[in-house]
């Protein structure tokens, strides 16, 4: 409420209930009237002046005091949808205040990326443009007064009546009572202040997050390389295992104890189907089995036996797509012939967790369990399919 015309509010409703009494001879109490309270705007004076079909004619600053001399900005407000608060056939011209809103001097700023001394010089700097770049959009033509000639004037020894425009309510505004505006800058100011703490809490909080995500992509980038270091090794050791025994050894297992006790309980199955061929039994090729198999259908799930860790997941010659797991107590279950794979190397699973889906053409699983380097009956582990 300071200015260079007016240095407090007390004083210009002194002044003003001053100038009232002088012309009316009436007393009034100002605190006690209401007054519209608008959002705070700033920017440059200018004159419009429109032709008798209201179409903007020319557009200047309010110009140089001694010389009279206004700048034209036609280009620039001809862009913007401006009319005249004054009826069709008033060559008038209108008092205006070419005004930017604060929260759209803030976006502005953002979008140029240039920082302005203040309002006033922004709206200056796109007055001058030599033409129009866009942040005109950001304008705001507000008219502050015009000259109405009616019948009003009769009663003002016949002195032209200065009006408020009705385009100025078309911005948001507060009316109260004069006295009650110190009561609701306080209320206001509270709730800046709540505001601003906020903001200043969810910055804080933007960078404790941003410091996390940086610190887990820096992990995930690590666990990804490791990740291919891990697969590398394996493919390695794919390639020089001879059999399942070699690869299951070589992947390691968990620490064995002295008990070889696995479970109070069977478990279940990977998968469902029939046993066909049971541990200890000649396969085809006449050799002795070493784990079982289990016929099932084509897409079957697979689901992992036990809680346990992923030691290996990809193809073995011979065996299709494998997963090897490592459960507790030294104990490896292999599983093969798998058409999909749904774990990752070092994942930990759950049991009964689905880790993949059967070969659709040749739905046989192999099943073998070990412990270090020796082969384990599954019947000791688990249920019969």
């Amino acid at each position: 409420l300071k200015n260079k015309s007016q240095d407090s509010i007390e004083n210009w409703v002194k002044r003003t209930e001053t100038s009232y009494y002088n012309a009316t001879g009436i007393n009034i109490d100002l605190y006690e009237e209401e007054v519209i309270v608008m959002p705070k705007f700033d920017g440059c004076s200018c004159v419009l002046e429109f032709d008798s079909n209201g179409k903007l004619s020319r557009a200047l600053t309010r110009g140089n005091t001694d010389t009279n001399e206004g700048q034209d900005i036609t280009h620039i407000i001809s862009k913007l949808d401006v009319k005249p608060p004054v009826k069709n056939g008033n060559e008038l011209g209108l008092q205006n205040e070419i005004m930017m809103l604060n929260s759209d001097y803030d976006e502005v700023c953002k979008l140029t990326k240039k920082k302005y001394k203040n309002t006033r010089s922004l709206v200056s700097s796109i007055l001058n443009s030599l033409e129009a770049d866009g942040r005109e959009q950001y304008l705001k033509v507000i008219p502050l007064r015009y000259v109405e000639i009616n019948s009003y004037v009769e009663l003002h020894d016949g002195k032209l009546t200065v009006m408020l425009p009705n385009q100025v309510m078309d911005y948001p505004y507060l009316i109260c009572k004069l006295k009650e505006l110190d009561k609701i800058r306080k209320i206001r100011t509270i709730e800046k202040e709540k505001l601003d703490r906020s903001a200043k809490k969810y910055t804080n909080e933007k960078r404790e997050l941003d410091k996390l995500l940086k610190t887990r992509s820096a992990q995930n980038e690590k666990l990804k390389n490791e990740q291919k270091e891990i697969q590398n090794k394996l493919k390695k050791l794919s390639a020089a295992a001879k059999n399942i025994s070699e690869l299951s050894a070589g992947v390691g297992s968990s620490e064995m104890s002295s008990d070889s006790k696995f479970s109070k309980r069977k478990l279940n199955v990977p998968v469902k189907g029939k046993l066909v061929v049971r541990y200890g039994e000649k396969t085809a090729l006449g050799l002795k089995s070493d784990g079982w198999r289990i016929r099932t259908r084509g897409n079957s799930i697979v689901m992992a036996p036990a809680d346990g860790v992923v030691k290996f997941a990809d193809s073995f010659r011979g065996f299709g797509k494998v997963i090897i797991m490592s459960h507790k107590n030294g104990y490896n279950t292999v599983m093969t012939n798998m058409g999909e794979i749904d774990a990752l190397v070092g994942q930990e699973v759950l049991a009964g967790e689905p880790i993949g889906r059967m070969n659709e053409s040749k739905p046989e699983m192999y099943l073998e369990v070990r412990r270090g380097k020796n082969s384990v009956d599954p019947a000791r582990l688990f249920n019969e399919p």
